[in-house]
């Protein structure tokens, strides 16, 4: 035995009797959410006493090289979810969650400059595309000489581990939108037991904050929000007895003419209309509104159609950017 699998097969042997030791449940919780930041719901079990970050970081481990511990984890971990990444890990064990690939299994996930040094030591062809690569392995090396081959093997998900998953995949998508929180999506779960699909558990929830609004779908909703939006700040706009507000859009070769037209221009409130004078006046609609004062902008941020980059220019408004920098 090399010295190189000499490492390779104490290594695994020390993890494998470092995570089917029982672990203290309760003193993982005590390391976890050491700040009284981290949201209340966050800090509720969800299955097999497994918090909402935990069930992200069974996601985020799946696929990773077969470690120890993990070193310099996502932040979020911490300070988004309040969980220890290495004792939840430890957790994960425990419960079977989590296995080791085989070597076949860690193929895929190896680099191509990994792939080849296998094929290398074997004397085999190194040309060809990744998937390629793993056929020729796969057809030319036993399984146990590859055992020995593979550089390490990766974490995947048990069974159990992958019915998790499946059954909390909502909780990892939401972590994935920038649009839609974590906090919300369990939220909305809890009111409805019988949905677990990810987008319907938006819709539910689209529907309770837009109670005014019928046929509210995935496509529009943003839209119906934005409007919402701009309706409010009118409203508040009249409260504070302001006259006037004024329409902006984004200075770059995507804003259409009809948002062009209004940006800049002093507009009655008395007089606005969503869709005609006020935004949004599409789906899609990047434009806002401020209360409409003299003088008060000096500088605009532009996209220059030039270098692609944006950039800080006195003021001008969008019929004065488009002759300046787009009619050329």
């Amino acid at each position: 035995m090399g010295i190189f699998n000499w490492f390779k097969k104490t290594s695994d042997e020390k993890l494998s009797k470092s995570t089917t030791n029982t672990i203290d449940v309760k003193k993982i919780k005590e390391d976890n959410f050491e700040t009284n930041e981290i949201d209340p719901i966050y800090k509720q079990e969800i299955t097999n006493g497994l918090y909402p970050g935990e069930i992200i970081l069974l996601w985020w481990l799946k696929g990773k090289p077969r470690i120890e511990k993990i070193s310099n984890p996502p932040l979020y971990f911490k300070l988004s979810y309040g969980i220890n990444v290495n004792n939840s890990l430890s957790k994960l064990h425990a419960l079977n969650l989590l296995r080791f690939s085989t070597a076949e299994e860690s193929l895929p996930l190896l680099t191509v400059k990994e792939l080849k040094e296998i094929l290398r030591i074997n004397n085999l062809t190194m040309s060809g595309k990744k998937a390629e690569l793993i056929v020729k392995i796969l057809d030319n090396v036993s399984s146990d000489l590859l055992e020995q081959q593979v550089p390490y093997h990766h974490m995947l998900l048990t069974d159990k581990g992958l019915d998790i998953s499946n059954n909390y995949a909502y909780i990892v998508e939401a972590h994935r939108d920038s649009y839609f929180s974590v906090v919300d999506t369990i939220k909305i779960q809890n009111q409805f037991p019988n949905i677990l699909n990810y987008n319907q558990l938006k819709l539910e929830y689209y529907k309770k904050l837009l109670p005014n609004e019928k046929n509210i779908t995935l496509d529009n909703v943003h839209y119906l929000l934005q409007k919402k939006q701009i309706m409010n700040a009118l409203e508040r706009y009249k409260e504070l007895g302001l006259k006037e507000y004024e329409v902006h859009c984004s200075l770059d070769e995507s804003t259409c003419e009809v948002c062009g037209e209004f940006d800049g221009v002093p507009l009655p409130i008395s007089k606005a209309v969503i869709g005609k004078n006020a935004p949004p006046f599409h789906n899609d609609c990047r434009c806002y509104i401020t209360p409409a004062f003299d003088g008060l902008d000096s500088s605009r941020s532009i996209r220059n159609p030039v270098t692609g980059k944006s950039e800080l220019v006195d003021y001008l408004t969008y019929k004065e950017y488009k002759q300046k920098y787009l009619n050329r």
